[in-house]
This record gives C-alpha cells, structure tokens and sequence, in this order.
C-alpha cells in the first residue's frame, strides 16, 4: 500500500526571496533547502511562452501596438528619429536645426544610451563593448545592491562570481525582453509628450516674433514723434525768457522785443514815406497835364527833358516804396513772431499728447513682449524637463529592467504559493470555518421588507449589516492587542467554538498564523474604513506598530499600481525612499500628509475586502478635500 503523500506546502518569504534571487541572477548551484530548489525547478520548467505573458505588461503591449507612422520596426532608426525630433525645437527657414548648449548635451547623452540598448538588443552580450558591458552591469548591479537579499547574495561572491551572476542575468533572453518593452515604452512616451510640448515651444516663439515685431513698430513710431517733439521744443526755447533763472532770452523773444521798442519811430519812417510818395504821385501828375499843355501850345516841346524828369521822379518814389515797405516788414514781423510762437506751443501740446500715447503703446508692447518671452522660456524649460526625462529614462532602462525583472519573478512564485494556499483551503474545514466567521465578524443580520405599493412590505428577507459596535469592538481590540487578540476571540467563540487551551495551541500553528493574520487585519481595518474614517492619530499608530508596518510593507508589495503610486510621490517629493521597506519607515512619521497617505493607502489594499461599490461609497463618505493628497 502506497503511504500517503504530504500535502505540498507554500514556501515561506524568505524561502520565496531566495529563488527570486537565484532565479534572477541564473545561479544554478543547488538550493540547500529541498522547498527552495523544488520551486526553482518549477519554474525553469514553464514554457517560455508562460513567462513572455509576465512580460506583457502595459509599456510592452503599447510598444507593439504602433500604428500608421509611428510604426517603425528597426528600434535603432526608431531611437534615432526620436532622439532627432524630440531633442531641440529652434529650425530656421533652411530647415537646420539650431541646438542650445544644454540640448546639444542631451542629445549626444540620448545618441549614446540609445546606441548602447540597441547594441544590447540586437548583439551577443560578449561582443558588446568592454565600456558597454560594463556600463550595463554596473547599472544591473547598483539596482540590484538596493535590494537586501540580492545585496546580500552579492556580498557573499567574489568578485568573479559576481560579475558572472550580473553578466548572466543581462544575457537571459527572458531579460532582454523586459529590456526591451520597458526601452520601447521609453520611445512611446518621449514620442507623446516631446512632440507635444514641442508644437507648444513653436508657437510661443512664433508668438515671440510677433510680440518683437510689433514692439519694434511701436517703438519707430514713438521715436519719430519724439524727433518732433524735440524740434519744436527747440524752436521754443528761441521764444523763452530765462533771465530770472541765471539765463538769456532767446533770439526771437530779444526780435520781437526789439521791434516792439522800434515800432513807433518805424511807424513814423512810414508815414514820412508815405507822405513823400504821395507828394511824388502830385508832382508826377502835375509834370504829366503840363507836359500835355506844352505839346498843345508849342509843337517844339523837349520830349527828352520831359522823360528825364519823370524817370527821377519815378525812381524817387520806387525808393520811397521799398523803404516804406522795409519798415512795414519789420511791424509785420511782430505778428508773425507771435503767431510762429502761438503755432509753436499749439503743435508742442499736440505732440507731446500724441507722443504720450505712443509711449504708452510702445510700453505696452515692450511689456507684451516681454510676457511672450517669459511664456517661451517656461515652455522652454518644460521641454527641457521632458527632454531631461527622456535621457534620465534611457539611462534607466537596465535599472528599471531590473526592478521589472524582479517582479515578474516575485509573481510568479506568489502565483504558485496562492494556488498551493488555495488547494489547502478547499480541503481544510477548520479553516474554512475559520474565515466565515472572519467574514461574518462585525455583520449583524437584519430583516428587509420589500414590495411596492399597494401592498408594501409583503415581503421580507435577511441580509448582512455592518455592526457598528462591534466593529468598533474589534478596532480597540486590534490596536490594543493586536490581530492576535482577535484571532483568540475568533478562534474561542461562534462556529470555531475553541478553548482558549486550543486556541493558544492553534495560534502556534505559524503556517496558519501567517496566512490569516493578514486576512483579519485588513477586515478589522476594513469594517472600521466602512462605517467611520479611521482618525490620522489611529492610522499613524497603526503604521507604528510592528503588525501594522508589516501588513503595510505586504500591501505595497503585492499591489503594482499602489507601487506606481508610491513613486509617484517619491519623484515629486511627497515622501522619501524607493523602496516598500523605505515607504513604510517613512510612513511610520507622524505629519498630515502622512495620514492623508495612510488613508489612500487603506482605501486601495482593503479594496479586496470590501469590494468596489462598498470602498467607493465609503470613500465619499468619508476621504474628504482635507485629508486628500
């Protein structure tokens, strides 16, 4: 009769980080643990195709789904295109490109890393460059020395067997292809956002040029109504008395004046002029009738005498008419100097308003402009972030290729402990008993009736209500004495119905332990998140305990999307750390944005306890603007 066969049994954290690390860094030594080199073989016995489907992940999947365009199969010239279109954004009119000192840089940093990847992916790791092999395993090697069991693993191997370890892991085809997808979602996000952000550098510049020109045009017209302006100004300054300040009068102020004190005595030559051209005008007249009377009495009239003497008195009077007109100028010149001045101050008043608005406009203009550089330069700047992003996330790749790397392993093994955890399960009644009652812990039944008019309430049916007082009971419970208690209080009451002599045996049952200790503290945290927020004092005495930094550092390990979380808050600086470990020691300090942190991070890991309708609803209950991140 063939002896029965021993249950296969999950291997524990521990056992579960050494084939994670051996099978990671390809270490084909045997295991010394018979459960450790059991799952190793396991593994390494998957179909290369099971493992692909790890790899899968959303940055792989987006990199084979290209479409029109974007579709280009050479990563090489794909990385090229990039790193040509998305670095810089200055072309003239010839179409050459004109790269500022800092996009030149990261160009020549994203050509290089670019290079050094597709010769990863295309060459035998061998034949790559020595400079490259080592650039890829030192990358390989810094990730992995900020994990404690790898770190570990590595301190242990000599130097040679080191560099071994590394250069086998580079070398996995499986590997690759984590280098790969994460590589090609590098690609994809800088094609996104670069080309995006670049469309935006372009049109504030082509804003800039407008901005410059019409500042430019402002500023012509604002200067040549100032020319003006001085030029009649100038013209003033000879109409203006500056004796009483220290200095002069000006030349057609001292003019007119001049004329002023002259006008009677030039009124005067006039008039004797005047007199002396209408005493010529008699004499001519008289000459003239006796000229006549002559030439009818006497046919011998000396015609040469008479014209000699009307010629002097001819010029006698056109003497008298220049001079009288001479001194006439001078009293004209009195009105004209004052109306030259009078036109003066009138244009200056007109140009000095005009030139006001020019100024104005031309400020406004400069000030226009000034916005739209500022406006280019913040642009500017965000492309170069972006662009910076780019070549940061190229020189990343291999380390973030690790962290992947890691992951797909972890879930791997965790995949198997969970279908071996959930075989036992479905054959072990007292646990099956034993998770009832945890999911019927803090639920009271109660009566529904249902029906609609007019016969309401005709019928009835039980369901399952959150049980405030108990739930509260087991909260206190819990931060007083820990999942233990109320696995005691479990174990010694309803469907368990143990003694509390076989319960504290049971509780030495570390497998059974270690399995439900986590179930009852996320349901006791649950029930309490369900009907009332948890107080951030209570979250931060949760995070400070031991059970609590161990359920905390288990939630942010088996969920990615709450890992994508934390990193997200590492990057923009909301906590400190890169690591679940980190995370949680972090959380464990007591500040507002903690507990605000603690709260999101509850909601997500109890989120397979309640379900999505019950979290979602007591989130709106409950998370609030005050406590959100």
């Amino acid at each position: 009769m063939a002896e029965p066969q021993t249950p296969e049994q999950p291997i524990t954290p521990g056992q579960t980080k050494e084939v994670i690390v051996k099978e990671v860094l390809g270490d084909k030594s045997p295991a010394k643990d018979a459960a450790v080199q059991k799952r190793i073989e396991e593994l390494q016995a998957l179909e290369p195709r099971s493992m692909l489907e790890h790899i899968q992940d959303a940055r792989v999947k987006a990199a084979t789904e290209q479409e029109g365009e974007k579709e280009i199969n050479d990563l090489a010239k794909r990385g090229e295109k990039v790193a040509e279109e998305g670095i810089g954004w200055n072309v003239d009119t010839e179409g050459k490109k004109h790269l500022e000192t800092g996009e030149q840089g990261r160009l020549k940093d994203v050509n290089e890393r670019t290079k050094d990847i597709n010769d990863y992916l295309t060459t035998d790791f061998d034949k790559l460059s020595s400079k490259q092999k080592e650039s890829a395993k030192g990358d390989v090697e810094k990730m992995l020395r900020g994990i404690p069991e790898f770190d570990n693993f590595l301190k242990d191997l000599p130097e040679k067997g080191k560099s071994v370890a590394i250069s086998n892991l580079l070398k996995n085809p499986e590997f690759r292809a984590v280098v790969k997808g994460i590589y090609e979602g590098t690609l994809n996000t800088s094609e996104a956002s670069n080309y995006a952000i670049k469309e935006r550098v372009e049109e504030a510049n082509e804003e800039l040029l407008d901005r410059k020109k019409e500042s430019e045009q402002k500023h012509a017209e604002y200067l040549g109504k100032d020319v003006k302006l001085k030029d009649v100004s100038e013209q003033l300054k000879q109409f203006e008395d500056n004796t009483a300040t220290g200095g002069g009068k000006g030349k057609l102020l001292e003019e007119r004046e001049g004329l002023l004190r002259d006008r009677p005595q030039n009124e005067a030559e006039i008039e004797k002029r005047r007199v002396g051209i209408v005493d010529i005008d008699k004499q001519v007249d008289d000459l003239g009738r006796a000229h006549i009377a002559s030439l009818m009495t006497s046919p011998n009239v000396d015609v040469d005498k008479f014209e000699a003497e009307m010629d002097e008195l001819n010029t006698k009077q056109d003497r008298l008419e220049k001079e009288k007109s001479r001194y006439e100028a001078k009293i004209d010149r009195i009105d004209q100097l004052r109306d030259k001045r009078d036109d003066l101050i009138d244009r200056k008043g007109i140009l000095t308003g005009e030139r006001d608005i020019l100024v104005r406009d031309d400020n406004d203009a400069k000030s226009d402009e000034i916005d739209a550089q500022t406006a280019l330069d913040e642009v500017k700047a965000e492309k170069a972030t972006e662009e910076q992003k780019f070549v940061n996330e190229l020189k990343n790749t291999f380390r973030d290729s690790v962290g992947e790397f890691v992951e797909i392993k972890a879930a791997l093994v965790e995949e198997k402990n969970a279908e071996i955890v959930g075989e036992k399960e479905a054959t072990d009644e007292f646990g099956k008993n034993f998770k009832n009652a945890l999911n019927d812990r803090g639920m009271k039944d109660k009566l529904i009736k249902e029906g609609a008019w007019p016969w309401p309430g005709r019928k009835t049916r039980e369901t399952k209500v959150p049980d405030i007082n108990a739930i509260n009971a087991d909260f206190s419970k819990l931060l007083q004495e820990g999942p233990d208690g109320v696995m005691k209080d479990i174990l010694t009451s309803g469907i368990c119905g143990l003694t509390p002599e076989q319960a504290d045996a049971k509780m030495q049952d570390k497998e059974f332990m270690d399995r439900e200790r986590q179930r009852v503290i996320d349901t006791v945290i649950g029930r309490k998140f369900q009907t009332g927020q948890i107080t951030g004092a209570e979250a931060m005495y949760i995070a400070n305990s031991d059970w609590g930094q161990g359920a905390i550092k288990r939630g942010i390990e088996k969920s990615k999307e709450i890992q994508g979380l934390f990193k997200e808050l590492s990057a923009n600086g909301t906590i400190k750390g890169s690591t679940p470990s980190e995370w949680t020691k972090e959380l464990a300090k007591s500040n507002k944005t903690n507990s605000s942190i603690l709260t999101l991070l509850f909601s997500l890991m109890l989120l397979p306890v309640l379900g999505v309708k019950a979290l979602g609803d007591t989130l709106k209950e409950s998370y609030n603007s005050s406590t959100a991140l």
